[in-house]
């Protein structure tokens, strides 16, 4: 099992903390024990932070990379190790391969992998709800970077879409809203 120091991925202003804070009180108060499975689409880094806020408030989280048009986080953080969400998919890995601990307690992540060769048509229904609902039998939420695999973000209980100030306007996100309502995604929100 590797380990890795994530202190550089989740680094915020106290502004930007205090911004993530409020809105998983929001998350924690509307979806505790009914939605622990959440999409985020979006900014990776935004999504990893997030899912650092809901461990501070005490939650045991992990952070599925399943965005498999590329290979974000693992780049941050420059590790290659054996396991991965495209691993698991492919080579039916068991997840206990996949788990990469972090430098925080509670706080795992599972990397996307190589995403080269991958087609997102390799994840069946079958093995992303088998994959899921391992995850959350061991973690209060898994939340599941998609990044524009909608088919993956329909599978989860609810979704949240995160946006730069530089990409937000009011039509696109009510666009990207009605999109994934369409396809089947509840979404909780949006974070600016």
């Amino acid at each position: 099992m590797f380990s890795v120091n994530v202190d550089k991925l989740t680094g915020m202003t106290e502004s930007e903390h205090h911004s993530y804070s409020d809105t998983v009180d929001a998350i924690i108060k509307e979806c505790d024990k009914n939605y622990r499975i959440i999409a985020t689409h979006g900014e990776p880094l935004m999504a990893f932070k997030l899912a650092s806020v809901i461990h501070e408030k005490g939650k045991k989280v992990i952070f599925v990379d399943a965005d498999v048009s590329e290979e974000i986080l693992s780049l941050f953080v420059a590790i290659r190790f054996q396991g991965s969400s495209t691993d698991y998919f492919q080579e039916d890995e068991a997840i206990h391969d996949l788990v990469c601990k972090t430098n925080r307690k509670n706080l795992d992540i599972i990397f996307t992998g190589e995403t080269q060769e991958f087609d997102k048509a390799d994840i069946l229904d079958s093995e992303f709800s088998d994959f899921r609902d391992c995850l959350v039998e061991q973690y209060d939420y898994v939340i599941v970077h998609t990044g524009d695999n909608y088919d993956i973000a329909a599978k989860c209980d609810a979704s949240v879409i995160l946006l730069k100030q530089s990409d937000y306007s009011e039509m696109s996100a009510e666009s990207k809203v009605d999109f994934l309502d369409s396809n089947g995604c509840f979404v909780l929100g949006l974070v600016v």
